[in-house]
């Protein structure tokens, strides 16, 4: 297991969530800490995410965690932008208090992979 000391080579500074551990018997898949209400029920502050980073294409949408253009970690519902110069991403909050924003899938801006599994805290 893996601990955020050993990732943060690979991952900058984290916002929406934090990279909390790697467990070698989930595939090596990251597993973060949400932060903040920006997921509202979908995920919850505390709630734990199991992030599959093998699955980073959005063709279909879904809620992703992704570097944003700041490279910060977010984890937000993601749908391609039909008819837009390169491609680009419309990224949406559960929470309503938040504005939608889109963004280049360019660098600095990366999909780290899908949101494959949560963990909540709330009963």
């Amino acid at each position: 297991m893996k601990h955020l000391a050993a990732i943060k080579e690979q991952l900058p500074v984290l916002v929406a969530a934090d990279v909390y551990f790697q467990d070698s018997e989930l595939g090596g898949m990251p597993v973060v800490r949400m932060r903040g209400d920006s997921m509202s029920e979908a995920l919850r502050d505390g709630d734990f995410a199991i992030i599959d980073t093998t699955q980073t294409e959005v063709a279909q949408g879904g809620i992703f965690a992704l570097l944003d253009d700041v490279a910060k970690l977010i984890i937000v519902q993601v749908t391609p932008v039909h008819g837009s110069r390169g491609r680009r991403i419309l990224c949406t909050y559960a929470n309503p208090r938040y504005p939608p924003f889109e963004l280049p899938l360019e660098d600095p801006v990366k999909i780290v992979g899908r949101v494959a599994q949560k963990f909540t805290r709330y009963l």
